[in-house]
């Protein structure tokens, strides 16, 4: 069981409350950051929930239209371990340039610990796993298979996450 929580100034009480839930294992939290902005507190409640023993992922962060301009946003939480969970809709620029440049941008950085179809149904905002897969193995190589596999499976049983790195391109010398 769990599911998004939205990363509000009263997440953490809502989860000591059980209004909410963490995913698996009882220690990853999947905090959703409005779409819209960047709220103040978010430091905060991430910092809060980590003294609580929660380990943050931030749900689809390069929908965030904020984090999406300006994905440097992103690092301060990533140095504190907040993992990050992309979807494969963006990643495939179904929701626009600016998220599939900030999904392409965190897998290069290796800020993408997780990769979800977000679907939604079969017709509406369907899976599409296999081909977010696809896309992001031109990124970080075969280790793409572990945002969907390995990765999960980490959460859902309490293990570690580590994001793959990206492949490094051969380089052409010009005469």
């Amino acid at each position: 069981m769990g599911t998004e929580i939205s990363l509000e100034p009263d997440m953490v009480q809502w989860l000591a409350d059980g209004m909410a839930r963490p995913l698996g294992s009882a220690q990853y939290v999947l905090a959703e950051l409005p779409f819209f902005g960047y709220p103040p507190y978010v430091e905060d409640v991430i910092f809060q929930l980590q003294v609580q023993g929660y380990r943050p992922i931030l749900a689809h962060p390069e929908r965030n239209a904020e984090l999406a301009a300006n994905p440097n946003r992103m690092a301060p939480l990533m140095e504190r371990g907040v993992l990050a969970q992309i979807t494969t809709t963006s990643l495939l620029g179904g929701f626009g340039s600016a998220a599939r440049n900030a999904a392409t941008e965190f897998l290069q950085r290796g800020w993408a610990h997780v990769l979800a179809s977000d679907a939604h149904s079969a017709t509406h905002r369907p899976p599409l796993l296999s081909e977010g897969v696809r896309a992001a193995e031109k990124i970080v190589g075969e280790a793409a298979w572990d945002l969907v596999s390995t990765n999960p499976a980490a959460i859902l049983h309490g293990g570690e996450v580590e994001a793959p790195r990206p492949i490094k391109k051969a380089r052409r010398w010009l005469r």
